[in-house]
């Protein structure tokens, strides 16, 4: 006898997988980069807690002309925009770009390089350092947030005023002001040249040559050239 015995499968299985695994490849185009699985970011946050940023201690950094770290925001597009009108020193990113770990990979090449990461305030420098901290960066979070920063450091009450009228402190705050807004009046649009009063007594106008810098294309941007790379260091 030739009999053999075949192990038939039943059509509606072969349909019920074919229409699962549909499923999961619509999942797959509709998610992108995006895991179908939250992780559990909770677990950062105790950590994260335990070791901020102050801005006092981040301007101080950034005075001393600290360079072994990086200062990243995640805000909504509209928020980052609004930002840099107020400062150009710290980058703003779309927080929307937190959940394409691969977006964020090509912007973050360096897994060793120290993150000060800050959203609108605590809550949302926690969040987005508790997401870089899953990748495997190195993140701290900067207490308050850029709102914090912004009512601390970018509103001056003495913009105005004669600066002979400024006492030690505030004429520091105004400095520190002017530095992180780039409003130094004796400075012009960089690539073009610095008008620099001289404190003699004549008064006289002495024009020195912006060092670094380029002119740009037709849109009068300017691009900045670096004298040397940055050097990177473990730690801030």
């Amino acid at each position: 006898m030739k009999d053999q015995n075949k192990i038939r499968i039943p059509k509606f299985f072969l349909a019920g997988a074919m229409g699962l695994g549909i499923i999961l490849f619509l999942f797959g185009i509709a998610a992108g980069n995006n895991p179908i699985v939250t992780p559990d970011l909770e677990s950062y946050n105790e950590s994260l807690r335990r070791n901020p940023v102050s801005v006092e201690q981040l301007v101080e950094w950034k005075l001393q002309g600290k360079r072994d770290f990086r200062v990243v925001g995640f805000r909504s597009a509209a928020e980052c925009k609004e930002q840099r009108k107020l400062t150009d020193e710290f980058k703003c990113y779309d927080a929307e770009d937190l959940n394409d770990a691969s977006r964020i990979r090509r912007r973050f090449k360096n897994l060793s390089m120290p993150l000060v990461v800050f959203g609108n305030d605590t809550a949302e420098s926690l969040s987005a350092a508790a997401r870089l901290t899953h990748y495997g960066y190195k993140a701290r979070i900067l207490d308050g947030g850029f709102a914090e920063f912004e009512s601390r450091y970018l509103q001056s009450d003495f913009i105005d005023m004669d600066i002979y009228e400024l006492d030690e402190d505030q004429m520091q705050q105004l400095s520190v002001y002017r530095y992180l807004t780039g409003s130094d009046p004796l400075l012009k649009i960089p690539g073009q040249s610095w008008a620099v009063a001289m404190a003699d007594a004549s008064g006289d106008m002495v024009e020195e040559e912006v060092e670094g810098y380029e002119e740009g294309g037709d849109d009068d941007e300017e691009e900045f050239v670096e004298d040397e790379p940055e050097e990177e260091y473990e730690g801030c």
